[in-house]
């Protein structure tokens, strides 16, 4: 969303980030120091962590299709959205939500 927080590495690809229209702020950690910035408290732990558990979880159950792969990230956050709790009532819920009588 415009005006948003992007906490990334050093990698070169991401210094345009605070040039960009949407008027994004930017934080950065850099790995070779510090996994956590000890100014801002930057840190990338929580998607890296995160964007590891889709993969092993996806190439175990999947493989990979490049067509395919925006829906495989909505079933994998909707999935963890609703970890632990009744799945199939959350489905329906929103089924009859998207497509009311």
């Amino acid at each position: 969303m415009p005006g948003s927080t992007i906490m990334s590495d050093c990698w070169r690809a991401y210094k345009g980030i605070e040039g960009l229209p949407e008027q994004y702020s930017h934080l950065t950690v850099n790995h070779s120091i510090n996994f956590v910035d000890p100014d801002t408290g930057a840190n990338t732990q929580m998607i890296e962590g995160t964007w590891s558990l889709f993969k092993s979880r996806h190439k175990e159950e999947h493989g990979t299709s490049r067509e395919l792969f925006a829906t495989y990230i909505a079933q994998f956050i909707w999935r963890r959205q609703f970890k632990g709790e009744d799945v199939m009532y959350h489905l329906w819920n929103q089924i009859k939500a998207q497509y009311p009588l």
